[in-house]
This record gives structure tokens, C-alpha cells and sequence, in this order.
């Protein structure tokens, strides 16, 4: 065989071998999408088959063992799917009607914006809101129908039951708990956006309410912080200092909005977990501790490093009060707090570390720096200073471009080095497996010649140093090549 033969065939086997790889991984995706589809469908079918034999089985079972109490349970079951089913029937009708009612009002609004003119030529405008308000009322309807269904469910779902406490001018009360223990719930039944059915909420005084969503609408932070109310330049700038607010933050222009309210209670719903450590500190110290300490602060929060300076601490569990106190008095006499605050420290250990460094290094904060710049920010300029940055979303459909797998191999071990060493690796690879396999096939051959009785038959010198092996000499040749076929195929696993 000729060199070039020989060297075409070898890299022929390897581009082989890498084509069918990626094949392969392919296929295999493929595959397993397929199989997932076969078996949910043989999952329903297998269940809608024998669904019935199952309920058969269940009912006999129970009239088995308990006789006429089986009744009891088979009428409970049978009065809570016909429920379930009169509810979806229900709310299956409203939807229809609020969308039927909705693409009407859609459609009427279409054709007068096109018939603009002819409207005010013609003076129909009176007529036409009739019309309008007529439609918009159906759909009210139908939306608070909507709604009180809505509101039946949840309550049947969830509920606040035995929540009492009272708080005073200069209180910091913080609301824990574990997700969906009822601690939002609590501070939206306080504002009145969620209704109750038994006890009363005294709140004397204003409120400012701030959601754990933080919004902002498209103009200048100053705007986002006015909201329609007067410019006072020293309460905005004292509002400014407390936020340490420089840049177009959601969460920190959300806070200082309800500052710029000066209301008399303030309900906080975890306005600390949107922003980083130093600027988390920064809000608590300063807007917290320092700008309300004489106002009534109830927060809703899940930094536990900021607990010993509450007032009192209501620990929320399944939409009631577990326990009330100080941070010293729940430590000592709840084992649920002190689970709480385990879980608590355990998640913040897993995320606070790498959070820290990324915000470190892709989003600065000087405090410091942020101060100086506020304070020498002179009213003429406040506006231009004060521009709110809002970053769009974007969402690209279709398949990865090229360059995007040279940003993944340029962030991981660089361009150069990357494009190298990706097919050296799997050459490497690939020269393992075909060489543990020629390994693997002249090992089968020894043992062929080893076994084999020759009569007169000419057989090779190394066939014959084979053969003409003892035992104990043909058990260590045979180890030797057992241990270097295993080492080729624990290298093969480790480079796969």
C-alpha cells in the first residue's frame, strides 16, 4: 500500500468517525423526542382503557374493607368532579362571552377610527359613544363575572385566617415566611386590593404601598419619581440620597417614588431582593432605617441579615401567624424560624458569592462615587442627568450562527487555543477507539493461535513464540494485553 493510500485512509476514518458523531447525537435527539411522544400516548391510552377497571377495582376494595363508609368517599369524589366540571363548563362560557364581547368592541372602535370624518361631518360622536359605553358595560359585566369566579377559587384555594397585630409610629414589623405562606397576600389585604370576609384593617393615616414588581413608564427618572405630585427640591434630593440613586434602576426608582410620597405607613413587599449587597445595605440603612425611622414600615423581606433590627417579626405558615416577637424571642422559642433562617442562609450561601463578583465586575457600585454625583447635580441639569435607561428585551428565532459558537469558545479557553484544541481532543478520541479496538482484535487473534492445533501447517515466528508459550508465561502475556486494553478504554471514557 502506497503512503498516500495509506494517509488518505486514515484521515477518511477519522472525518468519518466525527460525522457520524455529530450524527449521532442527532439521531439520538430524535429518537428520544419520538419515544417520549410514543409514550405519552400509550400512557393515555393505556390509562382511558383501563381508567374504569381501576375505579372498579378501588370501589370493590373499599366496600371490602369498610362496607357503607365506602359511600362517603365515593360521594365526595363524585360531588367534587361534578363541581370541577360545572366551574370549567363556567368559566369556559365567560371566556367565550369576553371574547366575543371584546372583538366587537375591537371591531367598532376599527370602523370609526376609518370613519373618522364621517362621524364629525355628519355629528354622530354622541350616538357613537353610546354605542361604545353600551359594548364596553357588557364586557365590564362579564369581567367582574369573570372575577367573582376567580375570587371563589381562590379563596376556596387559599386564605388569611387569624392574622392580628397592631403597630406604631416608628416600628419596622418584618413579615417572613416560606413561598406561598401569605406574606404579598397579607400587605395587598392591608391596602384593600385583596378583600375580607371576617375581622376589619385600621389604617390611620396615609399609605404607600410598593409591589414587589417594580415599574417605570418611558421618561426621565424625576418624572417616574414626581408622578404628578409637586417638585420640592430638598425632599427630592434627600429622597435621591437615600435611594443612592445615579442610574435608571427599576427597583431603586420604585423606592424612591414611595419616599417622595411621605405617607405616614409604608407597606414594603421585599423591595431589597431587585438590587445587589452593597446597594440592598445602602437602601436599608439609609430609606429604611434612617429616611422612615419615624414612620410606620411594615417589610416583607427574605434577607435575614436585616431581621435583628425589626421591631417585631411575624413568621406567616400556610396563611396564618406561627409565631410573633423579636428576633431573640423567635430564635429562642419557634424551631420553624430557626428552619427558616437555615434554608435562608443556605440559599444566600449558594448565590450570594457568585452574584457578588458578577455585579462587581459588570455593574459597579460606588456609593461613594454616586453621593458626590448627586450632590454636585445642580437643578438645571437634574433633568439631563436624571434620563431614564430602559433596555429592551430582544428575541432572535432560528438557528445558531457560527459566531456564536466562537463567543462560547473564545469565553471558555480562548479562539485560538479553542479551535485546537477541540480537534485535537477528538482525534485523540478517535485514534483511542480504533486503536483499542486493532488492541482488542490481535488480542483475539493470540487466542486463536493459541488454542489452535497445527499439524503440518507452516505458522509465523511470532504465532509460534505463541504457541509454543507455557502456561505461566501465556497468563502474563494475556494480563498485559487485559491491562492495556482497559487503561485504552478508561482513557476513551474520560476524553468522551
Amino acid at each position: 500500500m502506497s503512503a498516500w493510500r495509506a494517509w488518505f485512509l486514515a484521515i477518511s476514518t477519522v472525518f468519518v468517525a466525527f460525522v457520524s458523531s455529530i450524527i449521532f447525537n442527532q439521531s439520538y435527539y430524535q429518537i428520544l423526542s419520538l419515544a417520549l411522544q410514543m409514550r405519552i400516548a400509550y400512557t393515555g391510552l393505556v390509562f382511558r382503557k383501563l381508567s374504569p377497571l381501576e375505579i372498579a377495582l378501588v370501589v370493590y376494595f373499599f366496600w371490602y374493607f369498610v362496607k357503607y363508609v365506602a359511600l362517603i368517599a365515593i360521594g365526595y369524589t363524585l360531588v367534587l368532579l361534578a363541581i370541577q366540571t360545572i366551574f370549567s363548563r363556567i368559566f369556559l362560557h365567560f371566556q367565550n362571552k369576553i371574547l366575543q364581547v371584546t372583538d366587537e368592541r375591537v371591531k367598532m372602535m376599527s370602523e370609526i377610527i376609518k370613519s373618522m370624518r364621517v362621524i364629525k361631518m355628519y355629528c354622530w360622536e354622541s350616538a357613537i359613544d353610546k354605542n361604545i359605553c353600551h359594548v364596553r358595560k357588557r364586557e365590564i359585566i362579564q369581567y367582574a363575572c369573570r372575577s367573582i369566579l376567580d375570587c371563589i377559587q381562590l379563596n376556596a384555594s387559599f386564605s388569611l385566617d387569624s392574622i392580628v397585630f397592631n403597630a406604631h409610629p416608628g416600628d419596622l414589623i418584618c413579615i417572613v415566611g416560606p413561598v406561598g405562606s401569605g406574606k404579598s397576600s397579607l400587605l395587598q389585604t392591608l391596602t384593600g386590593e385583596i378583600s375580607f370576609f371576617d375581622g376589619h384593617v385600621r389604617l390611620h393615616g396615609s399609605f404607600c404601598y410598593v409591589p414587589q414588581e417594580s415599574w417605570i413608564f418611558s421618561s426621565t427618572i424625576k418624572k417616574n419619581i414626581l408622578l404628578g405630585k409637586g417638585y420640592d427640591p430638598q425632599l427630592f434630593q434627600r429622597v435621591v440620597q437615600a435611594t443612592a440613586l445615579d442610574s435608571g434602576q427599576k427597583a431603586r426608582v420604585n423606592m424612591a417614588r414611595a419616599l417622595y410620597r411621605n405617607a405616614d405607613i409604608y407597606l414594603l413587599d421585599d423591595p431589597l431582593s431587585a438590587v445587589d449587597v452593597k446597594v440592598a445595605k445602602h437602601l436599608f440603612e439609609k430609606s429604611i432605617k434612617g429616611y422612615l425611622r419615624e414612620k410606620i414600615c411594615i417589610l416583607v423581606t427574605h434577607q435575614i441579615q436585616y431581621l435583628q433590627n425589626a421591631t417585631k417579626i411575624i413568621l406567616l405558615y400556610n396563611g396564618e401567624i406561627a409565631s410573633m416577637g423579636t428576633y431573640n424571642d423567635l430564635l429562642a422559642s419557634s424551631l420553624l424560624f430557626y428552619r427558616l433562617l437555615d434554608d435562608m442562609h443556605q440559599h444566600e450561601q449558594e448565590q450570594s458569592v457568585d452574584l457578588h463578583h458578577e455585579h462587581e465586575q459588570e455593574h459597579p457600585v460606588d456609593l461613594c462615587r454616586q453621593q458626590s454625583i448627586i450632590n454636585s447635580t445642580s437643578p438645571e441639569i437634574e433633568d439631563e442627568f436624571l434620563v431614564l435607561s430602559t433596555s429592551v428585551e430582544t428575541k432572535q428565532k432560528g438557528r445558531l450562527k457560527w459566531h456564536v459558537y466562537a463567543a462560547y469558545v473564545r469565553a471558555g479557553a480562548g479562539i485560538v487555543v479553542g479551535f485546537l484544541l477541540v480537534p485535537l481532543v477528538l482525534a485523540v478520541q478517535q485514534t483511542a477507539y480504533i486503536f483499542s479496538n486493532w488492541w482488542l482484535a490481535a488480542w483475539n487473534d493470540d487466542e486463536s493461535y493459541r488454542h489452535q492445533i497445527f499439524d503440518n501447517c507452516t505458522i509465523g515466528q511470532q504465532h509460534n513464540t505463541i504457541w509454543s508459550m507455557t502456561d505461566a508465561e501465556w497468563n502474563n502475556y494475556r494480563n498485559r494485553r487485559f491491562y492495556i486494553y482497559w487503561g485504552l478504554c478508561t482513557f476513551c471514557e474520560l476524553i468522551l
